[in-house]
């Protein structure tokens, strides 16, 4: 995926709207570089001055436990799946307590994780969805109340445009299900060596306000405006 620079400026200030960062703060990087999210973690706290500690465990893996005593990050990110598995292990579960913020991205975050994450820290919880094709994230939500049925994506980050399609491009009315696009910034230059894919997922879409990501995933948006992940389109 062909990400423009002005799309990973955006990015740095996307971050810096979920929860500032700056000397004096650590974010503990886990992911690979081979996962979209790594751009987040690697570059925007040294763009603030904080600092990155790169784990050389990773999750789910002996030594994670020491790193997060050694470190003492302030933020950390990870994906649903990877959260279940710090909160297994009672030594990184404990680690986790002196975040201020614990970054959920990559899949579909659930109700009962997040009463079991507000239980093992006191860190805000954040939800973040996106796919790469709109440079990382697209639509944020703090602080997931533990209590609702379902945890949502939340509102679209600044300089994206997210809208719920129909099959005809038209936006769907509040509570009705529809393919989720992206506009904006962050929407890629396309897909390297791949024109016909390009034009197949990147297009006009009025109702999105010019060039569009389609995202293939089924969502609705709530009547307070709030987006609701439902899946993908097709599955």
């Amino acid at each position: 995926v062909m990400i423009e620079h002005r799309s990973l400026a955006g990015l740095m200030a996307v971050m810096d709207e979920v929860d500032p960062i700056g000397p004096g703060d650590t974010w503990l990087a886990t992911s690979s570089v081979t996962f979209d999210v790594c751009l987040a973690e690697l570059l925007w706290p040294l763009t603030r001055g904080a600092t990155v500690a790169v784990s050389a465990a990773g999750v789910g893996r002996p030594g994670l436990a020491a790193e997060l005593r050694r470190f003492a990050p302030t933020h950390l990110q990870v994906t649903p799946s990877a959260a279940r598995l710090l909160l297994a292990d009672r030594d990184t579960a404990a680690g986790l307590r002196g975040l201020r913020a614990l970054i959920l991205a990559g899949e579909p975050l659930t109700a009962p994780l997040v009463r079991e994450l507000t239980r093992s820290t006191d860190a805000r919880v954040h939800n973040l969805y996106g796919p790469t094709e709109a440079t990382v994230y697209a639509t944020h939500h703090a602080g997931p109340d533990p209590e609702q049925a379902a945890v949502p994506i939340g509102r679209p980050v600044a300089g994206a445009v997210v809208q719920v399609l129909d099959e005809r491009g038209r936006p769907c009315p509040p509570g009705v299900p529809g393919e989720l696009w992206i506009g904006g910034t962050g929407v890629a230059r396309g897909y390297l060596g791949q024109p016909e894919l390009t034009r197949r997922r990147f297009t006009d879409a009025p109702a999105v306000g010019g060039r569009a990501y389609r995202t293939g995933d089924l969502a609705r948006r709530r009547t307070d405006g709030v987006l609701e992940f439902l899946g993908r389109l097709d599955r």
